[in-house]
């Protein structure tokens, strides 16, 4: 990094230790120590530390960051074969994905031997973190969620235009031919499995569509980054979030006494859930073997089958181990929050039925009462109007510092310059905007877009770090909504509708691939271990761009393969096809299809709501209710996760009342055993079912 950089004074190494990992109580001190009962109620962690320059550049070093990328293009294939081909699981839905934490525990255990039998050889903690960050932040983009739904939006229309729906004169002519496939012979092949991707003419006419997309996706990751980079100071340091989700792997390369490896309550806990997982595992495959049942326990739905209660709708009961570990790392009031407002979506169902009002049951199919794709817009800009609003004094300083003016922010020991983030920031929306304009759009729609999709992904990153939820749902409640809340769909214009179907991939259902808040959480993990550099975060650049590369050639390569449609690939980015080309056929087909008054109405009540909550939350000390946790229970992951989170709310209560900080750090492994055990068994039954090609137990769904 630059010279003029200058190492602060030396501190104790003890003081980089993550927030909420455990100290060994005999070795006294250590970061658990530090950690009081309002940061575990409230949300608040530590100062971070600051380590010098130099170390930094000791332990981002070359081997961790090439071992890292040469595991992402085998293990994105892996998950994508579990989420695609099979669909028998899907960890990507979730903020801690499963693969990527086993493979931390694997590499921490071939570590061990290495620092036993071979020392030189060993990795440090550091290290380790870096090859997790490589494969986190590159499972992302490779994921069902993300770059793989590309695929199939550039041929969907293609493969489904048939005389009945006339897509072949009314929807294809607004795509522009260089970002979808149109070769209707190249298209059946790929999806009844003939042929193969490695003849220069096909391999040529996927990578055209292929890589335009992979331009525009980093030009949006180029912008997103840069802009983490700024806000990481303030919500690290000024307002000391306290990354729920980072707490475990954190923890798991910690080393000696403290480790949770050398835990025997750990190792309880592992047992449990591993020994459940491997059980019900048996029972798949051997049905004669009784299992312990830890999801869909009952539906509180049936014991209300009489109006108004029966608009509680589906509201299952699951016990998931690892979603109570999970609910266990959430600060206590948003653990409270989460349950709270997850019964407040349950409410208004049932207070709409209760006077006659037509209740719809999802947030994705259908509209009407109680909007929910409205109310959630309505709590993410209220997150987001906040978050600038506490960081107006930072961003000032970032501005200062940027243009070269007095009193702004020292940026010496911040991932990269706070001038080059803005400049790198202003550049990806730049190239977003080009894209958008060459494929058709309006420029003040996609000026619109690009601004509204970085402003969300602001929010989201906010919603991981802060609430760390077992899934960062946000569904259909992005750019293409406002636009189509503003103006009816028709007045738009074909061309902007068919630039939009083609985002699908960005805004459509959820916004769980969103990377923003994994590489946020990546920043914070590098500032508490060794320090934020440029080569980190550049290798965290390249790790995203090169998980979206591996994700789509890994579709179009398993489509011919296995066959691109059903049965070969099974997994949800079909599904995504169908709706975003469906939804397209609607807005063209029905010119009267409006939002109406009450969806603005109750997204702007749920607007000035949240902001009075989140205000209220600075104002008034242990004012309990956030509605970040409104914002993510409101789709189908809220059902799933309720009741765990309930369960771990209730855990973590009784003991900070009861047993108070010295507890809480004993119990602290028990909960992390959870989490992996459950991971590593049901990762387990994943490589059985690759090896025997049939189907498993999987630990969730």
């Amino acid at each position: 990094m630059s010279s003029s950089r200058s190492d602060p004074p030396p501190r104790d190494p003890r003081d980089d230790l993550p927030a909420a990992v455990p100290s060994d109580p005999k070795a006294g001190g250590g970061a658990a120590s530090r950690v009081t009962q309002e940061q575990l109620v409230h949300g608040r962690a530590p100062e971070p530390p600051h380590p010098p320059s130099w170390q930094s550049a000791r332990v981002i070093t070359w081997r961790s960051i090439l071992l890292g990328f040469l595991l992402l293009p085998p293990f994105d294939y892996w998950v994508l074969d579990m989420e695609v081909r099979t669909s028998s699981v899907e960890p990507t839905d979730l903020t801690l994905v499963a693969p990527v934490v086993v493979a931390l525990f694997l590499l921490v255990g071939i570590n061990g031997l290495f620092r036993r039998w071979l020392p030189r050889w060993a990795f440090s903690p550091a290290e380790l973190l870096v090859v997790y960050s490589i494969l986190m932040l590159g499972v992302g983009l490779s994921s069902m969620n993300a770059m793989p739904i590309v695929i199939y939006l550039m041929t969907y229309g293609r493969r489904w235009a048939t005389p009945e729906n006339a897509w072949e004169g009314r929807i294809l002519p607004h795509f522009p031919d260089w970002l979808v496939i149109k070769d209707e012979k190249l298209v059946r092949d790929w999806y009844l499995g003939y042929g193969t991707l490695y003849t220069p003419e096909t391999f040529l006419a996927w990578a055209k569509p292929a890589g335009f997309w992979l331009l525009f996706v980093s030009c949006l990751v180029l912008s997103a980054y840069c802009i983490n980079a700024i806000f990481i100071r303030q919500w690290s340091r000024a307002e000391r979030l306290t990354f729920p989700v980072l707490q475990l792997p954190m923890a798991m390369v910690e080393e000696g006494r403290g480790s949770i490896f050398r835990q025997r309550i750990f190792w309880l806990a592992f047992g449990l859930a591993g020994g459940i997982n491997l059980l019900n595992g048996f029972s798949a495959l051997y049905p004669g073997i009784p299992r312990i049942q830890t999801a869909f326990l009952g539906n509180l739905h049936e014991a209300f089958p009489n109006p108004p209660m029966n608009a509680l709708g589906w509201t299952p009961i699951n016990v998931y181990p690892f979603v109570i570990g999970l609910g266990f790392l959430m600060p206590l009031d948003l653990s409270f929050s989460y349950v709270f407002f997850y019964w407040v979506w349950k409410a208004e169902r049932v207070i709409g039925r209760a006077y006659g009002v037509d209740v719809n049951f999802s947030a994705l199919i259908g509209t009407g009462y109680p909007h929910y794709r409205h109310q959630m817009m309505g709590v993410w800009i209220a997150i987001l109007v906040m978050t600038i609003y506490n960081a107006r004094s930072h961003l000032a300083g970032v501005w200062r510092t940027a243009t070269g003016q007095p009193g702004g922010v020292d940026d010496s020991m911040e991932p990269i310059r706070y001038r080059w983030a803005l400049i790198g920031a202003a550049t990806g929306l730049a190239g977003m905007l080009t894209f958008l304009l060459a494929a058709g759009m309006a420029f003040m729609l996609a000026f619109a877009y690009v601004s509204i999709l970085l402003a969300m992904y602001v929010a989201i990153a906010r919603i991981r770090c802060e609430l760390g939820p077992p899934a960062q749902d946000l569904p259909a409640s992005g750019p293409d909504v406002i636009a189509t809340t503003a103006y009816t769909p028709q007045t738009l214009g074909s061309r902007n509708l068919a630039t939009l179907t083609s985002l699908f991939f960005l805004n459509g259902e959820h916004y769980r691939s969103a990377p923003s808040g994994a590489h946020m959480e990546t920043l914070k993990m590098a500032e508490t271990h060794h320090g934020l550099s440029a080569r980190h975060w550049l290798a965290m650049f390249f790790a995203t761009i090169f998980g979206a590369i591996v994700g789509m050639w890994a579709l179009v390569h398993a489509g011919y393969e296995f066959g691109g449609g059903p049965p070969g690939m099974r997994g949800a980015p079909h599904w995504y096809g169908w709706q975003a080309y469906t939804r397209m056929d609607n807005w063209l087909s029905n010119p009267t299809q409006a939002t109406g008054p009450a969806a603005p109405i109750f997204g702007a009540i749920s607007f000035t709501a949240s902001i009075i909550m989140l205000r209220l939350r600075t104002l008034i000390f242990g004012f309990p209710f956030n509605p970040i946790a409104y914002a993510v229970t409101g789709y189908w992951t809220g059902d799933h996760f309720w009741f765990p989170v309930f369960i771990a709310y209730l855990c973590k209560l009784m003991i900070l009342r009861y047993g108070g900080l010295k507890m809480y750090r004993s119990a602290l492994p028990f909960f992390f055993g959870l989490i992996l055990g459950e991971f590593t068994i049901g990762m387990g039954w994943q490589v059985v079912a690759l090896i025997l090609k049939t189907s498993v137990y999987t630990y969730w769904r």
